[in-house]
């Protein structure tokens, strides 16, 4: 009888095959991981990128502050979400409210990547861009054929009509913190408006409304057609709308957008943006003392007489009638923009 031998693999040729196939998977496994990762961090960044240009869009120029983003600024109908292993960081005012439509006054989104980067974006990065204007081609007109050459007649030229530039709109606000009598001079208590204003993003420059012994507040404010308060709220139509005696609503609004607890302005200034006292012991020094010896004079910010509140809309806004108050008692300012 015939044996037939049959030859199997050696121990080395399993060996191979296996290494073969053992690498194959590692780099199959990791092409497909690393789509997923590029896959992941590019939802992430598609994401980010939606909500900043949503953000940019609903941006008020005039309040500069954005809104809340809500549903119907999303071409699918739903705000992006965070999601297992996405770290999203917010960064908002403190006048911001998920439940409410209060305006931000700064947004920050970042992302985790996959290499250990973060993907960001933040106020006035995801500005939504210029549509591109289409070129047109340009028009070929037919040539005639020379003729005989006309003889110019003379043209009467008109003198070039001039447009006036209207006047900005500038907000009004009055500060959330209060303040003794020692406001470091009338440059300290600019500061101290131009310091409220840049805590909230407000942009431009802000004088306080304050007169000292010397010099009027009228001679320190530039002029303009409208005065509002950060929300919008009209105040004034123009400079002598603002300085005629009454202005049209209470300044009662902080650089928050925020009515404070009512309380008095310090001024020294009539609703003319006039001096009140020029005595040292009756401007606190010219805005240089907190002693109770001495007293400023201050307007109301309620409608309240007599009663030393900051919303008044007739003249005690600036000038309340006996107004006057030691300089250790802790006021507010009013902040103009300029």
């Amino acid at each position: 009888m015939t044996m037939i031998k049959i030859r199997g693999f050696t121990l080395m040729e399993l060996l191979v095959v296996i290494t073969i196939i053992g690498v194959l998977g590692g780099i199959g496994v990791t092409q497909f991981g690393g789509a997923q990762k590029n896959s992941r961090d590019t939802a992430k960044k598609a994401d980010l990128d939606a909500i900043a240009k949503a953000y940019e869009t609903s941006f008020d120029e005039f309040t500069q502050r954005y809104r809340a983003l809500r549903v119907s600024d999303f071409g699918n109908g739903m705000i992006p979400e965070q999601s297992p292993g996405v770290s999203y960081e917010y960064t908002y005012g403190p006048d911001h409210s998920v439940t409410t439509e209060k305006r931000i006054s700064a947004f920050k989104v970042c992302a985790d990547l996959s290499d250990g980067s973060k993907y960001c974006k933040s106020s006035n990065q995801g500005a939504v861009p210029s549509p591109t204007p289409t070129p047109v081609p340009p028009t070929l007109t037919p040539t005639s054929p020379p003729g005989p050459t006309a003889i110019p007649t003379p043209t009467s030229t008109t003198a070039p009509t001039t447009t006036s530039t209207p006047l900005p709109i500038k907000r009004v606000f009055i500060t959330s913190l209060l303040y003794n009598g020692d406001l470091g001079g009338l440059d300290g208590a600019d500061l101290k408006c131009q310091a409220r204003a840049q805590m909230t993003l407000l942009r431009g420059t802000w004088k306080a409304w304050l007169s000292d012994g010397t010099t009027h507040a009228v001679a320190r404010f530039t002029r303009t057609n409208q005065y509002r308060l950060i929300d919008g709220t009209p105040i004034a139509s123009s400079w002598n709308d603002l300085t005629d005696g009454t202005i049209a609503n209470y300044i009662n609004m902080d650089q928050w957008g925020f009515s404070p607890v009512r309380h008095n302005a310090w001024t020294n200034t009539t609703s003319g943006g006039y001096i009140i006292e020029r005595q040292a012991n009756k401007n606190c020094d010219n805005w240089t003392s907190s002693a109770n010896y001495y007293t400023g004079v201050n307007g109301v910010t309620h409608n309240e007489t007599f009663s030393g509140i900051s919303d008044s809309y007739a003249s005690q806004w600036t000038q309340l009638p006996f107004g006057e108050a030691s300089c250790d008692t802790e006021y507010r300012l009013y902040c103009f923009e300029q």
